[in-house]
């Protein structure tokens, strides 16, 4: 059997073993002891030459020799062949990293011979003191940036709460790795929703600075493939970094990073390019030295710096020293970007007041009514998410309860309580190849036809706006509402396309009833209606059936820009309330779906007609909420609701929207429960109660994919 050299303690200074000898200590090359680097491995390097396999697990530097110089002998070493077990227990295989004495990791950086630059670094990095100096300025770039060392746990916990149950957080993180190149973060977030809801709504994909490279990509990840990333390791590693149970050991080496660890491009301006696989390993070597540095010295005042925070802070750090970053902008994780992505579903439980379901519900008192809306109102109580967007697929922000409410007969104004959901929603630049009509107060192209005269440039995208008017149509037929309603912001636009104001309280905190009582007047009696996002922000929403917001809409937002003078009276009226509230014009989008007219004509389906009409620009989407679980038991929440309520108050219920509700929670595939309510509509079954019966059996389903 081959004999080995092995500097175990139970050895001395050091012997022969057999290479198969048990240890029950750990082994230690242990230099302290003696007078020279070249003594202390004269004996391994002979037998190392001759390969032989020097045993042990750590080296202890001698306090006359660096670490740096124990890794230069041992990697420089002429004609030495390392054994197996030695480059295994020595160096960590992945990242070369020596364990030296305390456990600290020191890189194993190779350098050339004839100039001593360190392979893979800055190009100016040839001796061991330019090196201390990129540690050096990458630890001021650190204590810098130490603001955004969470950004990485931040952006985790941003996509687990906006990811729809279709998809795993892994693919949205791969979504936002794939459409981030040479992208700004709130730039990429944009990118990453529209893909997904064009993905959603079973739309082509069409988003990225790059779409023709990433949009294939970005359409087999959402459909589920595997492994789309593994031969792009750089992007891959970012899409792993982004979940935090992930704890990798590995930093994403973009061109921030390569800036921390100074490389720059030959003429000394700013790095702007990829990495070669040498210049990866020197800043992965790096990162994990510096991880230790940190931690060991507490920088900053942590002793948790891992991978992900460094590179994080680093990345801060760097972006604040450009002078393009906005100020502010530099620690901005996804999920600070996503407010210009919004868009907010205002919804109401209480019933439409005349379509004679639950009509007196309106006339009970304030308790009744917040406790009728606390019941069945879309919110999962153990996640927290709308269980309609998530069935849809959309992209979700949080949701807040706001205060509903409007002016009635008499002028009396009716509280309801309502929750305002957010959705993702994604943007298109505007020109000729975009789709239907201009947008409000945009009058012509230019000549290049891109950019509309008058305007900003962009709206938001087909697939965004079809999948909220599905959701609309879903949840106001189910609500019995006379109407659903959504509203975003789109920005920045010109003064042209502003034709709504946006107020803010003071306080910051959600409007009280006296509070949106007064902006619900204000608005009211200048053409608009007001809708409160539970946030602390009420729009006001141009009215397009008024007089006035027709007259807004003909002239464009220079008509509101006088409107809003303090002598006008919109102007007047809000210039009066600056002591609770801010006030600004913004561009609106807005949708409403209007049941008053389908629900007050019972029984012959307009109402669902109007309901399916949307729900099938989107019918993959739209299938997927139908046959979701959680879709299905939330409606059939409501059928148990309202008899409730209806029998404690001496109400009544329609027999044609609880047949629907019923419908649609029955068992069953999205496909079939959609197949099932295109059927009632051919065959004139919505009326009462041919709904019951077509549920309980109706022959021939099985050739539609009904039950």
């Amino acid at each position: 059997m081959r004999q080995v050299w092995s500097d175990s303690a139970n050895f001395g200074t050091g012997g022969y073993v057999l290479e198969d000898t048990p240890f029950a200590d750990e082994r230690i090359y242990d230099q302290r002891n003696v007078p020279s680097l070249g003594q202390a491995l004269q004996g391994w390097i002979s037998d190392t030459k001759q390969n032989a396999e020097g045993l042990f697990d750590r080296i202890v530097p001698s306090p006359y020799d660096s670490p740096e110089r124990v890794m230069e002998k041992m990697i420089n070493l002429e004609g030495g062949q390392f054994g197996k077990s030695t480059f295994d227990q020595m160096i960590d295989p992945q990242l070369g990293l020596l364990y030296a004495g305390g456990g600290a990791k020191y890189p194993t950086h190779r350098r050339v011979g004839t100039t001593g630059q360190y392979v893979g670094a800055p190009n100016w990095v040839n001796s061991p003191q330019s090196l201390a100096k990129v540690r050096r300025d990458y630890i001021e770039l650190v204590k810098d940036g130490v603001e955004g060392r969470d950004w990485y746990d931040q952006t985790n916990e941003f996509i687990r709460g906006a990811v729809p149950s279709d998809l795993t957080p892994r693919q949205m993180a791969e979504v936002l790795a794939v459409t981030s190149a040479r992208t700004p973060v709130g730039s990429n977030l944009g990118h990453a929703i529209k893909a997904i809801n064009q993905h959603s709504a079973g739309a082509p994909l069409r988003a990225g600075g790059f779409p023709g490279d990433m949009m294939p990509k970005v359409q087999r990840m959402l459909d589920g493939e595997m492994g789309v990333l593994a031969t792009q390791p750089k992007v891959g590693q970012y899409a792993t970094n982004l979940l935090s149970e992930f704890d990798s050991k590995r930093p994403v080496n973009d061109i921030w990073q390569g800036r921390a660890f100074g490389y720059r491009k030959e003429d000394g301006s700013l790095w702007d390019s990829g990495f070669s696989d040498e210049q990866h390993a020197f800043m992965d070597r790096e990162t994990q030295y510096l991880i230790d540095k940190l931690n060991n010295e507490k920088v900053g005042g942590f002793d948790d710096w891992d991978t992900k925070k460094l590179q994080a802070a680093g990345w801060t750090g760097v972006r604040k020293a450009d002078p393009k970053i906005p100020m502010g902008n530099e620690a901005k994780s996804y999920g600070d970007f996503a407010n210009p992505y919004k868009a907010y579903h205002t919804a109401e439980q209480v019933p439409m007041h005349k379509a004679g379901h639950l009509g007196l519900m309106a006339e009970r008192s304030a308790a009744d009514r917040a406790a009728y809306s606390s019941e069945a109102n879309w919110i999962d109580p153990a996640t927290g998410k709308d269980v309609l967007m998530d069935g849809l697929g959309l992209l979700a922000g949080t949701h807040t309860p706001y205060q509903g409410g409007f002016i009635g007969e008499g002028g009396l104004m009716q509280f309801n309580p309502g929750v305002a959901s957010q959705s993702l929603i994604g943007f298109d630049a505007i020109n000729k190849m975009d789709y239907g009509p201009l947008p409000i107060g945009v009058k012509a192209f230019d000549k290049k036809g891109k950019t509309p005269v008058g305007t900003g440039t962009k709206r938001v995208n087909k697939a965004s706006s079809d999948l909220v008017e599905a959701d609309l149509a879903i949840r106001g037929l189910m609500d019995v509402q006379e109407g659903s309603a959504a509203h975003a912001n789109v920005g920045p636009m010109k003064a042209g396309a502003q034709l709504g104001v946006d107020v803010k309280t003071k306080s910051g905190k959600p409007a009280t009833q006296e509070e949106f009582e007064q902006l619900s007047r204000i608005a009211a009696d200048n053409g608009f209606f007001a809708a409160d996002r539970g946030t602390g922000t009420v729009s006001f929403i141009n009215d397009h059936y008024s007089d006035l917001g027709k007259e807004r809409i003909r002239q464009g937002g220079g008509l509101l820009g006088k409107q809003l003078k303090p002598k006008k009276p919109l102007g007047a009226a809000l210039d009066k309330a600056r002591d609770k509230f801010d006030w600004k014009r913004v561009a609106h989008e807005s949708w409403y779906l209007d049941y008053s007219d389908a629900l007050n004509n019972q029984g012959k389906g307009q109402a669902t007609q109007l309901m399916m009409s949307k729900l099938s620009k989107v019918r993959p989407a739209a299938e997927n909420a139908l046959g979701s679980p959680r879709v299905k038991q939330e409606i059939l929440n409501k059928i148990s609701r309202d008899e409730k309520w209806a029998k404690k108050t001496g109400d009544v219920t329609r027999d044609d929207i609880q047949n629907l509700r019923k419908l649609i929670g029955e068992p069953g595939s999205g496909k079939k429960t959609y197949s099932r309510i295109m059927k009632a509509l051919k065959d004139g079954a919505i009326a009462l109660p041919a709904v019951m019966l077509m549920i309980d059996g109706m022959p021939g389903a099985q050739d539609d994919g009904l039950i």
